[in-house]
């Protein structure tokens, strides 16, 4: 297994590409972020099975965080930060429906 450092250093580039925080993987891998953290800083305990979360979540093979390989397809990572941007127009897309319904509600008040 590689040292922490570069396992630090391809999550973070991970985390920046998708537009993450280390609060939020840990949410979508089941841990705290504190325990991600110290996975992350070379605490050694369940770090090839979190690797494994880590790059189900970001659809890279988990060779990419625990050995030397890099990514097989790069399209990967770049589809899993489509569905991510997908996931954020689709909650402007409902908060911008529920402003314009209060706003809508607001004006039939001022009517009365």
């Amino acid at each position: 297994m590689q040292n922490s450092n570069d396992l630090f250093l391809k999550v973070l580039k991970l985390l920046r590409q998708n537009d993450m925080t280390q609060t939020q993987l840990a949410k979508k891998i089941g841990i705290s972020q504190s325990s991600l953290s110290k996975v992350l800083s070379g605490n050694y305990t369940a770090k090839v099975d979190t690797a494994k979360k880590i790059a189900k979540v970001f659809n890279v093979p988990a060779g990419y965080l625990i050995d030397e390989e890099k990514p097989t397809n790069d399209f990967a990572v770049l589809f899993s930060k489509i569905e991510l941007l997908e996931e954020k127009v689709k909650r402007l897309d409902t908060e911008n429906i529920l402003l314009k319904k209060e706003m809508e509600n607001v004006k039939e008040k001022l009517k009365h």
